[in-house]
C-alpha cells in the first residue's frame, strides 16, 4: 500500500468537507444577510401604518391590516387578537382571520390560560413560541401594549413548524403588534373627540337657536310693551285729560280744584315714564316740551295748551319755538303738528 498516497486522499477528503462547510456558512451568511436588509425594509413599511386614522372605519379594518402584515413575516394557519373588555376586565376574541377557524382559536386560548403561557405572554412583552394543544402546531404569542398598559393578545397559529426562528423576525412582528395596539388606541380617541364634537355642535346649535328664539321674543315683547304705553298715554290724553279740563273750567269749590289738580298731577306721574321713552322721538328735548309737542300733535292750540299745563300762552309760545329749534324746523311756513306726526 502506498501511504502517500492514502494521506493525500484523506486530505483531499478533509478539504472537501471544509470547503462544504465553509461553503454552507456563507450560504447562511448570505441568506442572513439578505434577511437583515429584507428586515430593514419590512421594518420602515410593516410598522407604519401610512393611512390617516380617519380613514378606518373600525377597529377590525385595523386588525385585518395587522394580520395581512403579519402575514409577510410568518405563514399562518390562523392569527387572531383578543382585547380585554373594560365591562368585565376578561380577554374576548375581537378578530380571527380565517373567521371559520374561530372554535380552533378559542381552544387554544383556554389551553394557554390553563397552562400558563397566556399570562406568561403578557407579562413577557417579547413573542413567545409554544405549542398548540395536540401538539400539532406552533404558536406564537405576542402582547398588544399601548400607553404602558396591556391592550390584548395577539395568538397566530403556524401551518408548519419552524425550526429556527430569527430573532429579527420576532422583532418585526412585536413592532407591528406595538404600532397596532397604538393606532387603535388612537382610534377609539379619535372616535371619542369626534363624538364629543358633534355632541358640542349639535349643542351650539341648539343654543343658537334657542338665543335666536329668545331675541325674536324679547323683540315681540318689547314692541308690544311700546304698542301698550302709548296706546295708554293716548288713551288718558284722548279719554281721561278733556273731561278733567272741562270740570276745571266749571264752577268748583277750592277743595274741589284741589283734588282735580292733585288727580292731574297723578295722571302726569303715571304718563311721565312713558313720555321719557317717547322722547327718543324728539331728540333732546325737555319733558315740559315734550308735553307740549304731544299737545301739538293732537291738535290743541296754544291757549288750550297753556290753560290745560296752568302756563301762559307766551311761555307756550316759547316752548314751541324751541321745539322748532331743537327739531330743525327753519322754515317758518312749515306746520310743526305735521312734522311731529312724521316722527311717529
Amino acid at each position: 500500500m502506498n501511504f502517500s498516497v492514502f494521506f493525500s486522499e484523506m486530505e483531499k477528503k478533509d478539504l472537501q468537507k471544509e470547503n462544504e462547510y465553509l461553503q454552507q456558512r456563507i450560504t447562511h451568511l448570505e441568506s442572513i444577510n439578505r434577511l437583515t436588509l429584507d428586515a430593514m425594509d419590512l421594518a420602515m413599511s410593516l410598522g407604519n401604518f401610512d393611512k390617516p386614522i380617519s380613514s378606518f372605519g373600525a377597529p377590525d379594518d385595523i386588525l385585518r391590516e395587522a394580520s395581512r402584515r403579519a402575514r409577510r413575516l410568518f405563514n399562518f394557519h390562523t392569527i387572531s387578537f383578543y382585547f380585554v373588555s373594560e365591562d368585565d376586565a376578561d380577554f374576548h376574541l375581537f378578530f380571527c382571520d380565517p373567521e371559520s377557524n374561530t372554535p380552533y382559536i378559542e381552544q387554544q386560548k383556554d389551553h394557554l390560560i390553563e397552562k400558563g403561557s397566556f399570562a406568561w405572554a403578557l407579562r413577557k412583552g417579547n413573542p413567545l413560541i409554544a405549542f398548540d394543544q395536540n401538539k400539532e402546531r406552533q404558536l406564537i404569542l405576542q402582547s398588544m401594549v399601548a400607553s404602558s398598559r396591556v391592550r390584548g393578545l395577539c395568538i397566530g397559529a403556524l401551518k408548519e413548524d419552524v425550526i429556527d426562528i430569527p430573532d429579527v423576525t420576532l422583532s418585526l412582528f412585536a413592532i407591528i403588534l406595538r404600532s397596532t395596539s397604538g393606532l387603535i388606541e388612537s382610534f377609539e380617541l379619535y372616535k371619542l373627540i369626534h363624538t364629543i364634537n358633534k355632541e358640542l355642535e349639535d349643542k351650539a346649535r341648539n343654543l343658537e337657536e334657542v338665543n335666536t328664539a329668545l331675541k325674536i321674543l324679547l323683540e315681540r315683547r318689547d314692541a308690544t310693551i311700546q304698542e301698550i304705553e302709548e296706546k295708554m298715554l293716548l288713551n288718558i290724553r284722548e279719554l281721561v285729560v278733556p273731561y278733567l279740563e272741562r270740570v276745571m273750567r266749571t264752577q268748583l269749590s277750592r277743595q274741589q280744584k284741589n283734588h282735580l289738580a292733585v288727580c292731574r298731577a297723578n295722571l302726569d306721574n303715571i304718563v311721565s315714564p312713558f313720555l321719557q321713552r317717547l322722547s327718543t322721538k324728539y331728540m333732546n328735548l325737555t319733558h315740559t316740551e315734550i308735553k307740549v309737542a304731544e299737545m301739538i300733535k293732537e291738535g290743541r292750540t296754544n291757549k288750550e295748551i297753556a290753560d290745560i299745563m296752568g302756563l301762559s300762552k307766551r311761555t307756550i309760545d316759547t316752548h314751541r319755538e324751541n321745539i322748532r329749534k331743537k327739531l330743525g324746523i327753519i322754515n317758518k311756513k312749515a306746520n310743526l303738528k305735521t312734522h311731529l306726526l312724521s316722527l311717529q
